[in-house]
């Protein structure tokens, strides 16, 4: 069964599907949900984050719920996971989403945090997380306080070590 097949058989249910690869666990996370299952899949992570997000803007501010995710990798990568971010950047040299993400990344990188960017020439619009190589956060949402608060966002968590590992193999080939 292909991964966008997958994904809109999860549409129409929120139960596990079974994958030609062994189970998947499926579960829709959508508008504010999908912070508080990241917030926890975040603390509980042992060995690895990455994180390819097209924008994280991470107001330093304590109400900012992209702040509170950022805050969140600093602190895991404090206990020893391994946390790496790709992040989106154009060639236009005043594009406010270059300014925001080149931000967020300094103070990441402050942390130790590996942070990457991809090349100006082509869009990375990913909206991904995957966790310990097993757990993959994929849909709509930004990593912005609008995304993660205010907006109707639709994103979905899967359980499957097969996926995870093929999606961070796509994202290794995006960093440059």
């Amino acid at each position: 069964m292909s991964v966008c097949l997958t994904i809109l058989l999860l549409l129409s249910t929120t139960t596990a599907l079974i994958h030609s690869e062994g189970e998947v666990a499926v579960r829709l996370l959508t508008d504010r949900q999908f912070f508080h299952v990241l917030c926890d899949h975040i603390g509980d992570a042992n060995r690895e984050i990455v994180v390819s997000m097209f924008l994280f803007k991470a107001s330093p501010d304590g109400s900012n719920r992209a702040n509170m995710i950022l805050e969140e990798l600093i602190a895991a990568q404090h206990r020893g996971v391994q946390v790496r971010v790709l992040l989106e950047r154009t060639d236009r040299k005043k594009d406010s989403l270059n300014r925001v993400n080149l931000a967020t990344s300094e103070r990441l990188r402050r942390h130790g945090v590996q942070v990457l960017f991809d090349s100006p020439d082509t869009t990375t619009h990913t909206k991904v997380i995957v966790i310990d190589e097993r757990f993959l956060f994929i849909g709509s949402h930004n990593l912005t306080h609008s995304a993660l608060f205010h907006n109707h966002e639709l994103s979905v968590l899967i359980d499957n070590p097969n996926l995870a590992k093929e999606v961070i193999r796509y994202l290794k080939k995006l960093e440059i």
